[in-house]
């Protein structure tokens, strides 16, 4: 989702049995001002919420890699019993009340990779919550893509087809990412391994 989740955050901020990751933009640019890789938790659930903002103009690229070197990695360190996943589609690129670039095949490659997660912990349950966004005419959409990546309907076609470039030039995007992993690896590293020994890559591609 494009706003961070702030109020789950402050209602699990102190319990340690609840592990809570949101993938947000960048606070400092749109509400609720909150969810920086410091705010943490604190007491007994400290190092339990995990913010990984995104830059504007961050798209599929980037939210696919913060769920396969923070996101993921943590929820396996965690091992947890049950996961809950929800978030909107005023990620979208056409949203006007953000500023992110997701496209419907990037909801498509978020629902492969939630399947693709679930599946490797196939003992544990995942109950999905459908949130939305604000632009009418690209919820469906968008959901029906997410839905073909993530139960595997396996459409022929997309009805729906993207267009246009995502966000700002690729090396901006992954820069920016990479701040974010080394205030994550700052603020968390002593909590959970996976992060301690997180890595940033170059910023070397356009897009």
């Amino acid at each position: 989702d494009a706003h961070a989740g702030d109020g789950t955050a402050e209602i699990l901020a102190e319990d340690p049995r609840v592990l809570k990751i949101s993938i947000h933009q960048d606070p400092r640019t749109l509400y609720p001002r909150w969810g920086e890789p410091r705010q943490a938790g604190h007491g007994a659930g400290e190092g339990y919420t995990v913010n990984i903002p995104l830059a504007k103009g961050a798209g599929s690229p980037e939210l696919e890699r913060a769920l396969r070197c923070v996101a993921f990695p943590v929820i396996r360190e965690f091992r947890p019993q049950i996961l809950f996943r929800t978030g909107g589609t005023d990620m979208h690129r056409s949203d006007p009340l953000s500023d992110l670039a997701m496209s419907n095949s990037g909801f498509w490659c978020l629902g492969v990779n939630i399947r693709n997660l679930v599946s490797g912990l196939a003992e544990y349950p995942c109950v999905e919550f459908m949130g939305s966004g604000y632009n009418e005419t690209v919820q469906a959409s968008s959901w029906l893509s997410y839905l073909d990546g993530r139960l595997n309907l396996g459409l022929t076609t997309n009805p729906f087809p993207d267009s246009g470039l995502e966000g700002r030039k690729r090396e901006d995007r992954t820069a920016a990412l990479n701040q974010t992993f080394l205030e994550l690896r700052k603020a968390l590293g002593w909590k959970w391994k996976c992060l301690k020994e997180l890595e940033v890559e170059a910023a070397t591609e356009s897009g």
